[in-house]
């Protein structure tokens, strides 16, 4: 008896303290909503969350990171007491993630500092570059909003850049989104001998345009998903596998659009993942 009272009292204690990385969205779709009508010409508003310079950040293996420690639990106490003492661990062991986690991705962004003058100057609206099916919310409405939350990672041998974009998406003045969603494009290698010299490059012109492709191909995910079309009836849920960097990543999902060289998947949590082909196998990096 006792175990399954410590057992439902440590996943209900585990619940109250559980906390997201800011890259992380809860999948929803808003049915009703969406019964607005897309047409080929829909023209969607793109905002923002924050007007500032585009958020870089370093990549790291997040599944490497284990900061648990053992507790030993006294019965002694009581039930009360045995409650106080899951959640002391729990909120230690979140904050011991936490503090991992920060000094990890602190790490990480060593990689941007030979950049640091390039990023400095990249700012969000930049992203948009004068793609005619999307307007800057400072210069136009439309009656669709896409409120766009882009965080780029650069991988640690500067060879890919990841975009996680947090998307909600909402109609005219209803501040209740009809769709929210994380999009993750992933590109393709940067270059066959990635070095800090070719992102430098004409001021980093091409490692711009790389972030931008990516911001611009997360956008067209969103409207193809708001009109139903990465649906698929003949391909079934399984374990894709492909690189990044030197890490080989397992996702469970169903694929539900090819474009170019691009495979995207739709994952458990309802997650859009875009990856290119070129990654299922080990990159090689050239000598």
């Amino acid at each position: 008896m006792k175990f399954y009272l410590v057992l439902v009292i440590t996943l209900l204690v585990s619940g109250c303290v559980t906390k997201h990385t800011d890259d992380y969205v809860k999948y929803s779709r808003n049915s009703l909503g969406l019964k607005a009508k897309f047409y080929d010409s829909t023209i969607f508003t793109v905002k923002f969350q924050n007007n500032t310079i585009v958020d870089f950040r370093g990549e790291f293996n997040r599944k490497q990171m284990n900061a648990n420690g053992a507790i030993l639990y006294s019965g002694d106490a009581g039930a009360g007491g045995l409650v106080a003492q899951l959640f002391v661990h729990a909120v230690i062991n979140n904050s011991a993630q936490n503090s991992h986690l920060n000094a990890q991705q602190v790490s990480a962004n060593m990689v941007l500092e030979p950049i640091k003058n390039i990023l400095d100057k990249f700012i969000q609206a930049d992203l948009l570059d004068e793609n005619s099916d999307f307007i800057d919310s400072r210069n136009n409405d439309t009656d669709f909003y896409i409120e766009s939350m882009p965080i780029f990672f650069l991988s640690q041998d500067l060879r890919h850049i990841i975009l996680k974009n947090k998307i909600k998406v909402t109609f005219l003045d209803n501040k209740k989104p009809i769709y929210e969603n994380l999009i993750e494009v992933i590109s393709p290698p940067l270059a066959n001998k990635p070095s800090v010299e070719k992102i430098q490059d004409n001021g980093g012109a091409a490692f711009k345009e790389f972030a931008k492709d990516l911001f611009q191909h997360s956008l067209s995910l969103v409207v193809l998903d708001l009109k139903n079309k990465l649906t698929s009836e003949i391909e079934k849920e399984k374990s894709h596998k492909f690189y990044q960097g030197d890490n080989l990543r397992v996702e469970r999902g169903q694929v539900v659009y090819q474009f170019n060289d691009m495979v995207v998947i739709k994952n458990l949590r309802g997650w859009l993942i875009a990856y290119p082909k070129v990654l299922t196998e080990k990159y090689k990096t050239e000598s």
